[in-house]
């Protein structure tokens, strides 16, 4: 045994630290976060991009020390740089370059309805509006609740289309047949020859009593669902009351009224037939003779059918007064008349209210006639018609309001009563003598005065 072997083994000295990273600059731009760790150069934070690999050279170490090493961590995140618009490299949210110039897919279009389809639906709406079929209705409603909602638009226009079609030619027709009935009906020509020879007589009265009253035992029944009914009873309720009232107690007198009512009351209250009941009545069986205001010329049935035609063209044509979009607050730039109407009428004056037609009353009735006629109306008419009275004119006032009528044609808006439909007027034209009545009559009316009857 040697000397040194019987000494201890020196003591070895302390390993040195681990060689510093490399990180290859070409292949790391990020900054390593900590309160230890070193700002990176410039160059290197400015990079542009991210990489996960780097490259590691570990420096010349001990003999004694050992290579072997665990390997770095993870890189922290950090604050992506800004890049410019015109980065080659997109922001994160962008999409890749090779996207953008892609062409877009498409709309997905909605399937279109066939041509088959359209052309029954028309003819299931055509035979409910003009034929009345409730089995095309039916078939019109169900096609209607089926459609998918991007085609219901299109079968609903068609459906709007017709319709109002329909009700053009429905009220072309019905103008048609009122004018063609009122040019056919002569007053008091839908009673007897002798009652027409006779027309103040008793069987004349008696004739009219009894046709009133089958006209209101029929139209009587539908008073509560159709209100242009009531509305023309209660009309002519009030007009006969104010015939036979005196002069000094609101009433007509001696004189004849003029009642003006829209012609639509005939029309569209409840068809055609209570249009013919009704003007057959009122011009036929009680003697009232129409006509139009002085400012109108009546219509024949050509002139409706020049309504439903187009107006030829006119070639440099401006915008006329005529058109219906017309702004009514410019006036036209002339007030030359349209050529482009056909319409066989004069035109009202602006401002005008469009009141409808004249209906006079006869000059035969008289007081103890409309009494009877009066006493055959429903007693739910006599409570609802009211009691209208006509203003009662002194001497300067009259003059002054035969002077306009003479002058403009009309009377004063204030010389108007109104009814429960149309208003009444008196005119300048006098009843037919022996209108009071006998003097037992006169006699009974004076009674019924006193008491306010």
């Amino acid at each position: 045994m040697s000397l040194t072997d019987s000494y201890p083994p020196p003591l070895r000295s302390r390993p040195p630290p681990p060689a510093p990273l490399r990180i290859d600059k070409a292949n790391a731009a990020y900054v390593p976060r900590g309160p230890s760790s070193r700002t990176l150069p410039g160059s290197m934070s400015t990079n542009s991009g991210f990489s996960q690999s780097y490259s590691y050279t570990p420096r010349a170490t001990n003999k004694h020390h050992s290579t072997s090493r665990s390997p770095p961590r993870s890189p922290p995140p950090s604050a992506m740089p800004l890049l410019s618009p015109r980065s080659s490299i997109g922001s994160a949210h962008s999409p890749p370059p090779n996207m953008i110039h892609m062409p877009k897919p498409p709309p997905r279009q909605s399937p279109q309805p066939r041509a088959e389809d359209l052309a029954d639906f028309e003819k299931q709406c055509r035979d409910f509006f003009y034929q009345q079929s409730h089995e095309s209705g039916q078939k019109m409603n169900t096609i209607l609740s089926s459609l998918p909602p991007s085609q219901r638009a299109r079968f609903t226009r068609i459906q709007a289309s017709i319709r109002a079609q329909f009700h053009a030619d429905r009220t072309l027709a019905l103008q048609s047949a009122m004018l063609a009935l009122l040019s056919s009906t002569v007053p008091l020509h839908s009673l007897t020859p002798p009652s027409r020879a006779r027309p103040q007589g008793k069987s004349a009265q008696k004739e009219r009593e009894e046709k009133l009253s089958a006209f209101l035992r029929e139209w009587g029944k539908t008073m509560d669902t159709l209100p242009g009914v009531r509305k023309f009873i209660e009309g002519l309720y009030s007009t006969l009351r104010l015939m036979s009232r005196p002069e000094n107690h609101g009433g007509a007198g001696p004189r004849r009224v003029e009642w003006e009512i829209d012609d639509a009351i005939f029309m569209e209250s409840a068809g055609e037939e209570f249009m013919h009941d009704a003007i057959i009545m009122l011009k036929g069986v009680l003697g009232f003779s129409d006509t139009l205001p002085g400012n109108e010329t009546d219509t024949s049935v050509s002139s409706l059918v020049d309504i439903a035609l187009p107006p030829p063209p006119v070639l440099g044509r401006t915008r006329s007064s005529s058109d219906p979009f017309t702004d009514p607050g410019t006036p036209p730039l002339s007030t030359s008349p349209d050529p482009s109407v056909h319409l066989n009428m004069q035109q009202r004056p602006a401002g005008s209210i469009s009141h409808g037609r004249l209906w006079i009353s006869p000059a035969e009735l008289t007081n103890p006639s409309i009494t009877h006629l009066l006493a055959v109306f429903p007693p739910q008419i006599k409570r609802t018609a009211g009691a209208p009275r006509f203003h009662v004119p002194t001497a300067e006032r009259k003059r002054d309001v035969e002077a306009l009528a003479t002058s403009q044609g009309d009377q004063p808006a204030d010389e108007w009563t109104a009814l429960s439909t149309g208003r009444l007027r008196l005119t300048s034209q006098l009843r037919r003598g022996g209108w009071r009545g006998g003097i037992m009559f006169r006699f009974c009316q004076w009674l019924a005065s006193l008491v306010g009857a």
